[in-house]
């Protein structure tokens, strides 16, 4: 069966939807999976690359033509769900082989999910299929089935908050089903941080890059257009940039998301925008929440945003402070 879609993640809901689970519990596997790969089936576990010496497109590359006869054993994550345990992998691997696909193969990652949860985690899958929380399917995939080292209060909160994004975007309904979402998923709802999507151009504004997702420090590097070639969520530096040609820029490694203005998928960078990190002129009445909600103290001045959450009406949070009308800001960086 073909998948339906324009993008990555429209095709993985409408996949996910098509195989019974609710919106709730298709945008709480999502979120997940966005957390462990950005969504992309390719994407080998960050700090393997180096170690092995491939990226994302020569490692598949080299296990699909038999190059490279590791892929078990190598204890690196790999796909959507980064499988890691030599296990899991071999029946990834088989299960791509027995389709006649690359085990990077999108479609096919999506039907081997689907066995691993029919098959190994059926109350995972049970809560998924019937489950209206976000948070709860987030939850269930996160504790019961990814179980990654960090499963802290955060952690949880954080990916919950990835979920309600997919949430938003392509549930019908969002909006009455509110109701019956927690408090902590209602904060998740409003706590959209806008991400680059790889392969875009964008504006570094930055003057740092780093060798790793989770370094400390690193060297010096100019500002400029840069393409963006991955993506490492809940880490110091999430979005992995490569200098374009002409633009300026020195880049070539990991970075801090606030250091990134705008995306686009040709090679010129558009002028400042609203985003997250955005410099905003701002005068008038700050609001408790993003539906315009508790108007309190009018404030005056630049502020940084916080949060954005686009189509609201109150979508940016700016400084800590509040949130305010995108239509009364101005972008000044």
């Amino acid at each position: 069966m073909a998948l339906r879609g324009k993008t990555a993640e429209e095709q993985i809901y409408n996949f996910l939807i098509g195989k019974g689970m609710t919106p709730a519990g298709a945008a709480g596997l999502m979120g997940n999976l966005y957390a462990e790969s950005g969504l992309k089936p390719t994407n080998i576990q960050n700090s393997y690359e180096k170690k092995l010496g491939f990226t994302d497109e020569t490692y598949t590359a080299a296990v699909d033509s038999g190059a490279y006869g590791n892929f078990v054993n190598d204890s690196a994550g790999y796909g959507l769900a980064q499988w890691t345990y030599w296990s899991r992998k071999k029946a990834l691997l088989e299960f791509a082989k027995a389709r006649g696909a690359s085990v990077g193969d999108l479609e096919t990652q999506l039907e081997f999910l689907l066995h691993e949860l029919n098959t190994g985690y059926a109350a995972v899958l049970s809560v998924l299929k019937t489950t209206g929380s976000v948070r709860a399917a987030s939850d269930a995939v996160l504790l019961k089935f990814e179980r990654p080292a960090d499963q802290s209060t955060a952690a949880q909160e954080r990916r919950a908050g990835y979920g309600q994004t997919y949430y938003n975007k392509y549930a019908a309904g969002a909006e009455k089903g509110q109701g019956t979402m927690t408090a902590k998923e209602k904060q998740n709802r409003a706590n959209i941080v806008a991400m680059p999507v790889v392969g875009n151009v964008v504006r570094f504004t930055g003057a740092v890059h780093y060798a790793s997702a989770n370094a400390n420090s690193g060297p010096a590097c100019k500002p400029g257009t840069a393409k963006v070639t991955q993506l490492a969520p809940e880490t110091k530096h999430p979005v992995h940039l490569i200098a374009q040609s002409g633009g300026g820029s020195t880049v070539y490694g990991w970075v801090d998301l606030a250091d990134i203005q705008g995306a686009t998928s040709a090679g010129t960078a558009p002028a400042p925008k609203m985003r997250v990190g955005a410099r905003v002129k701002y005068s008038g009445p700050l609001y408790r929440d993003s539906n315009g909600n508790g108007q309190g103290k009018a404030v005056n001045g630049t502020y940084t945003v916080k949060y954005y959450y686009p189509g609201r009406k109150c979508g940016v949070h700016i400084d800590g402070l509040g949130w305010v009308p995108e239509s009364a800001c101005s972008v000044v960086g």
